[in-house]
């Protein structure tokens, strides 16, 4: 590590890691990540401060480059291991236990790198204002992943490195910090802040395309980008059947899901499926609050997701799933004779209906939230009181943890990654506590 800062104006730090790893073979086991970081503290110049800005209190500017190794792959992949494959007769009267190896084995595998690259300015303005710009992007080459084979090879598929993924965004910090010295509220002290953050992912190297369900790997498109068909309503009845495209098979009915027919050739079936934004958030936030007077104490802080898709299936979007009654919401906006052009949910159904339960935009949600994560509200007691009974601070506090989320998702906890909710939530929780010192 190399640390040099010359007269608080021009900073650089150096740093070179060597690591090893028995998880790679021996020929390739040692690599070198160097990392390095500069910075500007330009209000220190003199041509800055003959420029008498008295609304700008202080400028840096920094940037840093670095890189990072993973070995993440499993115990010696490198190496060909026998494991026991299960009981054999070898003479028809007795049985032996059989070995054989039943994965493919790559020496050449090395270290997958990660480079991150930033850009950052900070700033203070106006006596108070802090502001944090950073733009950032993150390379990652070299991915440790089992190489894409066919069946015909015989064994599982070896560990390669092939791969390549890029995450580039931009994040902004403000805090301003202010004390009140006159007035009615005279000896407040607040800070007040806001945080943004925006990243978008992409791979760029990948080879052939992958689909894993409803997810989709493809070189130019965000990792396990969404892939499925596109939910364009319900069938209204049986004129809106015979009017509409051929369903894979010829079992539809009315208050069957309708998709659309994305290439136009008259049928739906899988090579209508499409690439279905939301995967990633657009972005995520947060707002920070704290201020102290006259003993009294408060801070809050809120965080959001905007833009955030999920899939969701099972409890509360199939009827009947493993013997569970379906939901009241499920009941009042099913579809029915009765109710054909209003209807939320497909009809009623008791055995999986191929039509209803393929992978569409029909199970995706809006997982997008605003949750007060944390607000605490606090006094300390006077000190020429605490004093009378041998105490130097005394203080009373309330705290609550996730005590509200505004979301148009109502089925479970917006801020769990889960299909099925089937995942413990985000608890609520409010203490109250007596924090003492003598």
């Amino acid at each position: 590590r190399f640390n040099y800062n010359y007269k608080e104006r021009y900073l650089f730090e150096a740093n070179f890691r060597y690591d090893g790893s028995s998880r790679i073979n021996p020929d390739d086991r040692w690599g070198i990540f160097p990392s390095f970081s500069a910075g500007w503290r330009m209000t220190e110049e003199q041509f800055m401060q003959d420029l008498h800005w008295s609304w700008l209190n202080s400028l840096k500017i920094r940037a840093s480059w670095g890189q990072l190794g993973n070995q993440n792959i499993g115990i010696y992949p490198y190496q060909a291991v026998m494991e026991n494959e299960g009981n054999y007769t070898f003479d028809n009267s007795s049985l032996s236990t059989g070995y054989a190896q039943t994965k493919y084995a790559n020496r050449n595998i090395t270290w997958e790198t990660t480079t991150v690259t930033d850009i950052g300015l900070e700033a203070t303005v106006f006596n108070g204002l802090n502001v944090t710009l950073d733009w950032y992007k993150k390379k990652t080459k070299n991915i440790l992943r089992d190489a894409q084979v066919t069946g015909a090879l015989g064994l599982d598929a070896p560990v390669i490195n092939n791969g390549e993924m890029e995450n580039k965004g931009f994040e902004i910090n403000t805090q301003y910090v202010n004390n009140i010295k006159g007035g009615l509220f005279k000896g407040l002290n607040y800070n007040v802040g806001f945080y943004f953050d925006r990243n978008r992912n992409k791979v760029t190297k990948f080879g052939a395309d992958e689909i894993s369900g409803h997810y989709l790997r493809q070189e130019g498109l965000p990792y396990n980008s969404y892939y499925m068909l596109d939910c364009i309503g319900i069938f209204r009845d049986e004129d809106d059947v015979k009017n509409s495209p051929k369903q894979f098979n010829d079992n539809t009915l009315p208050g069957d899901l309708k998709y659309r027919d994305a290439n136009n050739d008259g049928v739906i079936d899988n090579n209508d499926r499409v690439v279905i934004d939301g995967r990633f958030p657009k972005f995520e936030y947060a707002f920070n609050l704290s201020a102290s007077w006259k003993g009294f104490d408060v801070s809050l802080l809120l965080q959001g997701v905007e833009g955030k898709k999920h899939y969701v299936t099972d409890w509360g979007l199939q009827p009947f799933r493993q013997g569970s009654a379906p939901t009241i919401d499920y009941v009042k906006y099913r579809w029915t004779e009765d109710n054909p052009d209003n209807a939320k949910y497909p009809r009623m159904y008791m055995a999986p209906s191929q039509n209803n339960t393929q992978p569409s935009t029909f199970f995706q949600r809006d997982m997008s939230f605003l949750r007060l994560k944390n607000a605490e509200f606090g006094y300390t007691i006077p000190k020429n009181l605490t004093k009378k009974i041998g105490l130097s601070t005394m203080r009373l506090y309330i705290q609550g943890l996730n005590l509200l989320t505004l979301s148009k998702f109502k089925m479970w906890d917006p801020e769990l990654d889960t299909n099925s909710g089937m995942a413990y939530p985000n608890m609520t929780v409010v203490n109250f506590g007596l924090n003492v010192n003598l």
